[in-house]
């Protein structure tokens, strides 16, 4: 029953395979010798001592190919923080038995990065600019400037706002717009942004914005003191903030290309209700969102006749039903 002729090729029993030979040994008192071949009689013997001692068997991992082994190490390598004992658990759930040394081996030979062992010297992992939006998305913040002519009687200004955008949820904050977006005023954005996020029971930690001089120095520094850490875009990289990019398209085509302004009154009051209806009853076109309003006020109720409220003379339209 013990004999099984297998020329040149090694097999390791697994555990349960072990315990089974061990087993029929011992309807033959052990006496093995000239009669099992699938391991030594010296190997059956040293298991004999393992189960005396009430040492139990490893699980026996499968052995990789070079390239297959490599790939597995340098993919998981990928995630953030992963440390050499993190591949080697990883590695064994999936049946590889290896150990922390042929990782960093495979690490080094391929120039992942230096110091690959975890130590405080290695540099943070690079993280994908996708992975850190959904990493971050109910903590993170996007901001940018949009403007609008405004038309005095001291000829054509150009007048600035800045919107506010959280991920997760897709609201806006319009600040006041001005012509001067200088240092204090900014400040001022931070410390009214800090009271809507209150409101909003958003709690921020990261603000995209770009390298606009205007948002240097004290912007970044405003923002730190309410706990908000700035991540400033690659210049000429709009795509890295789509979303608040978009939000900027969307109210200059829906709203702003429409009107010409005589005063930043007359902007700021275009600018909020564009921002209010956009935050409670316009359908939002994010993937995140679904293509559903923002806020439960615009959510489909009621049963009753079809009814239209609007702003700005018409310009934006909300439908909802009578008695919803």
């Amino acid at each position: 029953m013990l004999r099984h002729r297998l020329g040149n090729k090694r097999i390791v029993p697994s555990p349960d395979e072990r315990r089974e030979l061990l087993a029929r040994g011992a309807k033959l008192d052990h006496q093995v010798d000239g009669l099992i071949e699938i391991v030594a009689p010296e190997t059956y013997r040293q298991w004999l001592r393992d189960a005396a001692r009430g040492k139990e068997p490893r699980k026996v991992g499968r052995k990789p190919s070079e390239g297959e082994l490599v790939t597995l190490v340098l993919e998981m390598r990928k995630n953030p923080g992963w440390g050499l004992q993190q591949i080697v658990g990883e590695l064994r759930k999936l049946g590889i038995t290896t150990n922390h040394m042929t990782v960093k081996a495979i690490l080094e030979r391929h120039s992942t990065e230096p110091n690959p062992d975890g130590s405080s010297t290695r540099k943070k992992p690079i993280i994908p600019w996708n992975q850190f939006i959904q990493m971050h998305l109910d903590s993170l913040l996007a901001c940018d400037f949009f403007q609008k002519t405004i038309r005095t009687w001291r000829g054509a200004i150009i007048a600035f706002a800045l919107v506010f955008i959280h991920y997760g949820s897709r609201r806006v904050f319009v600040s006041p717009s001005t012509y001067n977006p200088h240092i204090l005023w900014l400040e001022q954005q931070v410390r009214n942004l800090a009271m809507w996020l209150e409101d909003e029971g958003i709690q921020a930690k990261y603000l995209i914005r770009d390298n606009d001089v205007k948002s240097n120095g004290p912007f970044d520094g405003t923002l730190k003191r309410i706990g908000i850490k700035t991540v400033k875009r690659s210049i000429a990289a709009p795509d890295m903030s789509p979303v608040v990019e978009s939000w900027i398209g969307r109210c200059q085509a829906e709203c702003l290309d429409y009107f010409v302004c005589i005063s930043l009154r007359q902007l700021d009051r275009i600018n909020q209700t564009y921002a209010r209806f956009y935050n409670e009853y316009r359908p939002s076109q994010s993937r995140v969102i679904g293509n559903l309003v923002l806020s439960k006020s615009g959510q489909p109720t009621g049963a009753g006749a079809v009814k239209c409220q609007t702003w700005l003379g018409g310009l934006l339209r909300h439908y909802y039903r009578e008695g919803g």
